[in-house]
């Protein structure tokens, strides 16, 4: 019996990230939460329903497609079936005209920019078009969401990196 029916969509090129080989991925999370997933390739429509999984189950199925959507691995995104992981997304156009430039300073020359606010803030952090995706604790996610909004607004990568390292003293 279907108790709840949450739609999303995942970009078509992230849908075998989604559904992995003969259908790994999607067939884990439904296993490990008690949820039905149903993906429509034509459009990117993926249903998640909850049957008899409780409701935090559900919505950690929720996060999982949602992580892989933005673009993090599978791994990344079974982290988020842990009760104290969350998934934080920012839109960087809320905070710049210019995407693609606010983007490239977040992933920095050779990703080094993202490795070290992934290092600082122990989250992973995925990009995708005009998302960046954050998994971690709740408290290390907002602190990596904090410097993302502020790389996104200008500020120099050395006062973010200082920022963020005194916050994550505190």
């Amino acid at each position: 019996m279907i108790d709840y029916t949450e739609y999303l969509y995942v970009p078509k090129e992230r849908l075998g990230a989604l559904i992995g080989e003969e259908g790994s991925v999607k067939r884990l999370i439904e296993q490990k939460t008690g949820v039905k997933i149903s993906v429509e390739s034509e459009t990117g429509a993926v249903d998640v329903q909850r049957n008899k999984a409780d409701p935090i189950a559900h919505l950690k199925a929720k996060e999982a497609v949602q992580a892989i959507a933005v673009g993090f691995n599978f791994k990344q995104a079974m982290k988020l079936l842990h009760e104290d992981m969350v998934l934080v997304v920012v839109d960087i156009s809320e905070f710049t005209k210019n995407v693609t430039r606010q983007v490239a300073r977040i992933i920095g020359e050779h990703g080094k920019a993202k490795k070290r606010l992934e290092q600082i803030t122990f989250t992973n952090i995925a990009v995708s078009g005009k998302e960046v995706g954050i998994i971690g604790l709740s408290d290390d996610a907002r602190l990596a969401k904090h410097a993302v909004e502020m790389l996104a607004r200008g500020i120099d990568h050395k006062n973010v990196y200082r920022f963020i390292e005194n916050e994550a003293r505190i």
